[in-house]
């Protein structure tokens, strides 16, 4: 004999969208990023630093060789850099929204919104979106890929 079993399963709670307001949003946390909203900090403007990515720092994390080209630092690679950067960014207060991806900017009326609806109003907006490595497009060029062709480039 079998019997009806009914189980009352709590409802999901809708998760509001937040609204960010500031002075400056600064869309990226790669070296550029960081440094734009540090001094913003210091110069007593309120800021929200975005980063699209589940981590910050940017290229920084494709480093794998000693960085020993940053004035006065040295470190063992690009992800101990971060670190030493995001020492800064904590002291300042600014530590970057992770996953958060900006799919719509409206710079005339100071409105961003990111995927997921969260909104965000500032009167100052910082695009520090990084580098993306590319290549050429030349015959060849992918036989020279590591052997000591170096892909780079910027938007």
């Amino acid at each position: 004999m079998t019997k009806n079993c009914s189980i009352s399963l709590p409802k999901m709670a809708k998760v509001e969208p937040k609204n960010y307001v500031s002075d400056v949003l600064v869309i990226g946390s790669g070296p550029a990023g960081m440094s734009a909203g540090i001094w913003c900090s210091d110069l007593g403007l309120s800021v929200v630093v975005l980063e699209k990515e589940t981590q910050a720092g940017g290229q920084l994390l494709s480093i794998f060789n000693p960085v020993n080209n940053y004035p006065g630092v040295v470190s063992a690679n690009g992800q101990e850099l971060r670190d030493r950067f995001l020492l800064n960014v904590d002291i300042a207060g600014t530590l970057p929204i992770l996953g958060a991806t900006i799919v719509d900017l409206d710079a005339a009326n100071g409105t961003a919104f990111d995927e997921a609806g969260d909104q965000y109003s500032a009167n100052h907006f910082i695009l520090a979106t990084g580098v993306r490595r590319r290549k050429l497009g030349v015959d060849g060029e992918d036989r020279l890929v590591d052997k000591g062709i170096l892909r780079s480039g910027s938007l």
